[in-house]
């Protein structure tokens, strides 16, 4: 309960040219902090987002642990002391980032938002930018970094989207908080682990805005945004 970990890196949108410092850490429950060096921040500082491994029954052997920049996702199964980078899925226009660290390339999109589901499995969002839409992918087994196994779940809303926000799973209910080409806000809900969804709520909010949030209260029907 002494140890913290935290993503210290770029903020999705409006903060490509400003990087962190990657991972940072806590063993006293926040009262001091150090930079994870076990981390490759030196090549990747810009971490979007850091998370743990839901399905981890014993965590007390090394917690399995999940972190995405904008380009690359890594996963560690010993706290954070090792970490090993899953293959991308194929054929995506990425940003590209130069040597400095500075300048973004040419590529349309990032990783924006990732969840760890109850059965192990990972959900991720890619952020569309520049006139590539979002996407929606669900990683079956991510601990296996030969041949990771995406599946595009995307399709399944019967429109493109730009970006969007996951909640937690609650035993498989996850609601997606996104914005689509119509430049309406929508709810989306599965029950199913992202086997289907359904798109239930047009919100208000108008914007391009990637800095949205949602959260769902366990066990309940209650979802909050914000836009």
């Amino acid at each position: 309960p002494n140890h913290i970990i935290a993503s210290c890196g770029e903020t999705p949108g409006g903060g490509e040219f400003t990087y962190g410092t990657g991972i940072i850490q806590s063993f006293d429950r926040g009262e001091t902090w150090d930079i994870m060096y076990t981390f490759p921040a030196q090549d990747y500082p810009d971490v979007v987002k850091i998370i743990y491994d839901k399905s981890d029954t014993n965590p007390n052997d090394g917690l399995t642990l999940y972190a995405i920049t904008l380009e690359k996702i890594y996963y560690s199964t010993d706290s954070g002391n090792s970490w090993c980078q899953i293959p991308n899925p194929t054929n995506f226009p990425y940003y590209v980032i130069d040597a400095s660290l500075i300048q973004i390339g040419l590529g349309q999109l990032h990783y924006h938002d990732v969840i760890s589901t109850e059965n192990g499995e990972l959900i991720i969002s890619f952020n569309g930018r520049w006139g590539f839409i979002g996407q929606l992918y669900k990683l079956t087994n991510p601990t296996n970094c030969a041949s990771p196994n995406w599946i595009r779940l995307s399709g399944g809303f019967g429109q493109e989207f730009q970006h969007g926000k996951l909640t937690e799973s609650d035993n498989g209910l996850i609601y997606f908080y996104a914005l689509f080409d119509d430049t309406k806000r929508r709810l989306c809900k599965t029950v199913d682990f992202g086997q289907t969804w359904e798109i239930s709520t047009i919100l208000p909010g108008v914007g391009a805005s990637n800095r949205d949030e949602v959260f769902h209260i366990p066990g309940t029907n209650q979802v909050f945004y914000s836009d």
